[in-house]
């Protein structure tokens, strides 16, 4: 069976980051043709208390964890397509709902991730308390700007081709300018409704089981992204993590919450 375990509040912005640079800089600084080896060893993110997410929920097939969902109200989460494409049976484990209904976006196409967005409909309410929270959402058609601090949290490995972990972890990361994140990664895969966030060094990213999670607006506390795919691995070089933009798809969250 499947199932979701309920996390935990969306923490102030912690430490910072590198100042936002031009729009030149950054052409130079991410170069599609660089290389580099990408460690498979050391751990890229940090492990959180439970009670600085409560809008993180874990996606579980068989009772192990599988991919990541924000709570956006009592009877709603939202989670990446990619994640529940293949159907099955959802439940919430911790505090523990079944999820009758998977709405998929009408527009995700599986062959580019584009659209990658999925709405859960609990089949019991899940009430807000100290522990749980409901995600802040964008406002329609907004887009952040090159450079925010934002912060992805979730159960996923902390190393290439590593296991799940048992604790919720979180990595800070800035969004990158679109035209750079399409240049560096694919083209002809990378879609307005995407964002892009990571550093051209690498080494901060999410990374498998992260799917479906909620990449949070440091300075907003909303949730701008939901993690979709990413190339080269997790963390690499060159490498930036990429979400579906959320603000493009705030009509169909809207439409089934």
């Amino acid at each position: 069976m499947k199932s979701i375990l309920l996390a935990a509040a969306i923490p102030a912005l912690t430490a910072a980051l590198p100042a936002s640079t031009s729009s030149k800089e950054a052409e130079v600084i991410w170069d599609a043709s660089a290389t580099a080896d990408v460690s498979t060893g050391s751990s890229f993110r940090d492990e959180l208390s439970r009670g600085n997410f409560p809008t993180t929920v874990s996606l579980l097939n068989g009772g192990r964890h599988s991919c990541g969902a924000a709570m956006i109200n009592a009877n709603t989460a939202l989670t990446a397509a990619h994640c529940v494409e293949m159907g099955g049976t959802f439940t919430f484990g911790g505090v523990r709902s079944g999820v009758p209904q998977v709405i998929i976006h009408g527009g995700y196409d599986s062959r580019t991730s584009d659209n990658d967005f999925a709405i859960l409909k609990l089949s019991t309410p899940i009430a807000q308390s100290e522990n749980i929270a409901y995600a802040l959402l964008p406002p329609a058609g907004s887009d952040p700007a090159p450079n925010t601090p934002a912060t992805v949290a979730g159960w996923g490995a902390t190393r290439t081709n590593g296991q799940a972990t048992e604790d919720l972890m979180a990595v800070q990361v800035p969004t990158v300018y679109p035209d750079t994140c399409a240049r560096v990664l694919a083209p002809e895969l990378f879609s307005q409704n995407m964002i892009c966030a990571g550093y051209p060094e690498g080494g901060r990213d999410a990374c498998q089981g992260d799917s479906g999670g909620p990449l949070y607006d440091d300075f907003t506390g909303e949730v701008i992204g939901v993690v979709s795919w990413g190339l080269n691995g997790c963390a690499a070089p060159q490498s930036p993590g990429v979400y579906a933009r959320v603000g493009r798809a705030i009509g169909f969250i809207q439409r089934w919450s």
